[in-house]
């Protein structure tokens, strides 16, 4: 779906200039919510406030507290949007509110620019017979198992017959 007049969420995720979604579309408007449920549940502290607030005033966006889908469905509603715009996101929390958003607008997220670029996937730990898959979306990691013979490490010993 291409959408002709979207919003941009912006989360906590991506609150800088490299935000993918005010890159693509730098002139539509842009929200940030301070969602104060996720605020006092979580014990977030005052540091970390002020620093989710000192990165939103650095960008061209608005700034509202509250439930974060309920604010996002009002500020496209009052831009007459036909979609919103976000960046990726891991956190679960952040995949409720999107989901809720959808519901009622179509939702795209777009993916910011890698970190990084590695040859290959990092060894993220587990034991010498065991790899860790770890799944983008969620960031939770599974044991995978690994052939022995495949890694430098272990090259010299020949597997078991």
């Amino acid at each position: 779906m291409t959408l002709q007049r979207p919003i941009l969420w912006i989360h906590e995720e991506a609150l800088g200039p490299a935000n993918p979604a005010l890159r693509a579309w730098p002139e539509a408007p842009a929200l940030f919510v301070f969602d104060t449920h996720w605020i006092r549940t979580s014990r977030i502290s005052r540091k970390r406030l002020g620093f989710l607030y000192e990165c939103a005033l650095e960008l061209p966006l608005t700034l509202r507290k509250g439930d974060v889908a309920s604010e996002v469905l009002s500020f496209a509603r009052r831009h007459q949007a036909d979609g919103v715009l976000t960046s990726t996101w891991v956190d679960p929390r952040l995949e409720l509110i999107a989901e809720e958003i959808n519901t009622e607008l179509p939702l795209v997220e777009l993916d910011p620019d890698p970190f990084v670029e590695l040859a290959r996937p990092p060894r993220l730990g587990g034991s010498a017979g065991t790899g860790v898959k770890r799944n983008p979306r969620s960031g939770r990691t599974t044991p995978q198992p690994v052939d022995p013979s495949a890694t430098s490490r272990h090259a010299a010993i020949p597997p078991p017959d």
